[in-house]
C-alpha cells in the first residue's frame, strides 16, 4: 500500500517542503514519479527480500555478525537508493531559489518545535515522565515483533535504550546540523554536477554529512540495539 501511493505523496511532499511554483512542479513531478516507479520495480523486491530472510533467522541463535551481514545488504539497498534520486536532485535543487531553502528550513523547524520544547523547555521531572512515555511505546513496539518481554529484559532494555536530557540533546542538535548542512550545501550548488558530487561524497562516507560526533553517536546506538537484541536469546 505505501509503495502504491507513494509517487503522489512524494510529489506532494516535495512540493509542500520547497513551495514548488507550477514549472518548477512541472520538471520535477515527472522525474520524482519515475524515481518511485524505479523503488517500485527494483528496490521492493530486495527490501522484501532482506525482510524474509531477517524473519528466517528468529528461530535460529544469532550473532552480532549476522547483525552486520544484514546491515551490509541495507547499507548497499541504501546506496542504491540514494544513487538513484541524485540525479533527480540534480535537476531539481538548482532551480530553487533561496527563499524556497529558507522555506523548507522554515517548515522543518516548524516540524522540530515540539521536540525542541521537550529537550529544552521542560524541567528534569517533566522529561523523565515523557522519556518513560517513549520507552514505553517502544517497548510495546518490541513486544509486537518478539513477544512479552520478562522484567529483566524490560530492565536490561530500560539500560540500552532510556536517553538522558543532555543525550537527548545532543540527538536534537545533531539533526539540525545535518539540516543546515544539507540546505547550506545544496542550495550553493550551481548545476546537476555540484549536486551530484556533494551528495557523492555524503552517500559514500555518511560521516561528512552528520560531522564526526554525530555519527558516532548514531554509531553507538546501533551496537547498542544489537546488543540488546543478542540478549534477548535464551
Amino acid at each position: 500500500m505505501g509503495y502504491d501511493n507513494a509517487s503522489w505523496l512524494v510529489q506532494y511532499r516535495v512540493g509542500d517542503y520547497f513551495d514548488l511554483t507550477d514549472s518548477q512542479g512541472d520538471v520535477a513531478n515527472p522525474l520524482v514519479a519515475g524515481y518511485v516507479d524505479w523503488l517500485k520495480k527494483e528496490q521492493r523486491p530486495e527490501l522484501i527480500k532482506l525482510l524474509q530472510d531477517i524473519r528466517s533467522t528468529t528461530s535460529e541463535p544469532v550473532t552480532k555478525a549476522t547483525f552486520q551481514n544484514f546491515h551490509r545488504r541495507y547499507v548497499a539497498m541504501r546506496v542504491s537508493v540514494l544513487g538513484q534520486i541524485t540525479p533527480v536532485a540534480g535537476v531539481v535543487f538548482p532551480l530553487l531559489s533561496k527563499e524556497q531553502w529558507q522555506h523548507l528550513q522554515s517548515h522543518l523547524d516548524e516540524r522540530d518545535e515540539d521536540q525542541k520544547e521537550r529537550v529544552y523547555a521542560q524541567t528534569q521531572k517533566e522529561y523523565d515522565e515523557e522519556e518513560e512515555d517513549r520507552l514505553e511505546r517502544r517497548r510495546e513496539f518490541t513486544e509486537e515483533v518478539f513477544g512479552e518481554l520478562t522484567a529483566a529484559q524490560k530492565k536490561l532494555y530500560d539500560r540500552y535504550y532510556r536517553r538522558s536530557q543532555d543525550e537527548a540533546k545532543a540527538w536534537f542538535e545533531s539533526k539540525k546540523q545535518v539540516q543546515k548542512r544539507f540546505i547550506d550545501a545544496m542550495s550553493q550548488a550551481e548545476d546537476a554536477v555540484a549536486v551530484a558530487k556533494v551528495l557523492n561524497e555524503w552517500i559514500s562516507d555518511p560521516e561528512k554529512l552528520y560531522g564526526k560526533e554525530a555519527y558516532a553517536l548514531r554509531m553507538a546506538a546501533r551496537e547498542r540495539s544489537w546488543d540488546f537484541l543478542l540478549a534477548l536469546q535464551p
